[in-house]
């Protein structure tokens, strides 16, 4: 729900998770979606 009122708002998201779940939200709410950990350099650095 905050993705999508964020989005309506006019902001670019872009959404990381672990899992790949975070590809799917990220595409309904037309943003970019990373598959990866917060806590990893690597991952943040794609992001």
């Amino acid at each position: 729900a905050t993705a999508l009122e964020l989005r309506d708002r006019g902001y670019d998201l872009a959404l990381m998770s672990r899992s790949d779940a975070c590809e799917k939200a990220a595409a309904e709410v037309e943003g970019l979606g990373i598959r990866g950990s917060v806590t990893e350099a690597q991952d943040l650095s794609r992001l």
